[in-house]
C-alpha cells in the first residue's frame, strides 16, 4: 500500500499515461495550405496560448524592408487560416484572437519561416445566415472604406498578386496615418509615401505584365485592380493630408 504523498511523482506519471505523450500541454498540428507560395503551417497549443509557424516561398521582389513587411503580413494570414482549422471553426463563423505577437522570422533558401505567439482565440461568432459564407475580396472606394464584392475564381498565382496589391495599399495608408509621429515636414512625408507606394504598385504591374503563367483574363483583371488601387490610394492620401493639416494647426 502506497501512502498518500509517498511518491509525489506518481501523479505525474499517471498524467503522462493518460495524455499518451510526454508533452501534455496540448496537441500539435501541421497544415498544408493551397497557394503559389506553398504555405505549410504548424500550430502548437501550449499553457499560455498558441505558437504558430508559417513556412512559405518568400516575397523577394522589393527592397529588404518591404519584403520583410509583406512576408510578415502574408505569414499572419496563413497563420490565421491554420489556426481556424485547428480550432474547428467553419465558414459560417468568424474568429478573433487576442495577444498576437510576431516572435521570429528566418529566411531558408527561397522560403521564409514566420512565427507568432497568440494568447487566446476568442469564442467564435456565427453569421446570421446559417449557410456557409465565403467572404469575398474587399473592394476599396474613394473614402477609404471597404465593401464586400464577389470576384471570379482566381488561380493561386493571381490571388497572391491581388493579396500583395491589397497589402501595399494598406501599408501606404497606414504610413500616412502615422505620419505626424515620424516626419517634421508634413508635405515631404506625404510625397515620400506617395512615391514609395506608387513605385511598389509599378513593380507589381511589371511582374504581372510579364508573367507568362497567368491566364489572359487574370492578367487583365489584376492590371485593372492595380490601376484602381493606385487611383483610390491617391484619393485616400489627399484625404489623409487634409486630416493631418487640420491636426497640425
Amino acid at each position: 500500500m502506497i501512502a498518500p504523498g509517498q511518491f509525489p511523482f506518481a501523479s505525474i506519471i499517471c498524467t503522462m499515461l493518460l495524455c499518451g505523450q510526454w508533452d501534455c500541454y496540448g496537441r500539435t498540428e501541421t497544415y498544408t495550405l493551397v497557394g503559389m507560395r506553398e504555405p505549410v503551417v504548424t500550430v502548437k497549443e501550449g499553457t499560455k496560448g498558441f505558437d504558430v509557424t508559417a513556412r512559405f516561398l518568400a516575397v523577394d521582389a522589393f527592397d529588404s524592408l518591404t519584403n520583410q513587411k509583406l512576408n510578415r503580413q502574408k505569414g499572419q494570414g496563413f497563420a490565421s487560416i491554420a489556426l481556424a482549422r485547428f480550432m474547428g471553426i467553419d465558414k459560417t463563423q468568424s474568429m478573433t484572437v487576442s495577444g498576437l505577437k510576431p516572435t521570429d522570422m528566418r529566411l531558408r533558401d527561397r522560403s521564409i519561416e514566420v512565427s507568432f505567439s497568440i494568447e487566446k482565440v476568442n469564442q467564435p461568432t456565427r453569421f446570421e445566415s446559417q449557410s456557409p459564407k465565403l467572404v469575398g475580396r474587399k473592394e476599396r472606394n474613394a473614402g477609404g472604406a471597404s465593401a464586400e464584392r464577389d470576384v471570379p475564381e482566381s488561380s493561386a498565382r493571381a490571388t497572391d498578386y491581388l493579396d500583395t496589391i491589397a497589402l501595399i495599399d494598406a501599408g501606404g495608408r497606414s504610413s500616412a496615418a502615422d505620419l505626424l509621429e515620424g516626419w517634421a515636414d508634413l508635405y515631404e512625408g506625404i510625397a515620400s509615401i506617395e512615391e514609395e507606394t506608387l513605385g511598389l504598385f509599378e513593380l507589381v504591374r511589371r511582374q504581372v505584365a510579364s508573367d507568362a503563367l497567368l491566364q489572359q483574363e487574370e492578367r487583365g483583371r489584376i492590371l485593372a485592380d492595380i490601376a484602381r488601387a493606385q487611383k483610390d490610394f491617391l484619393v485616400a492620401l489627399r484625404v489623409e493630408l487634409q486630416i493631418l493639416e487640420a491636426s497640425a494647426k
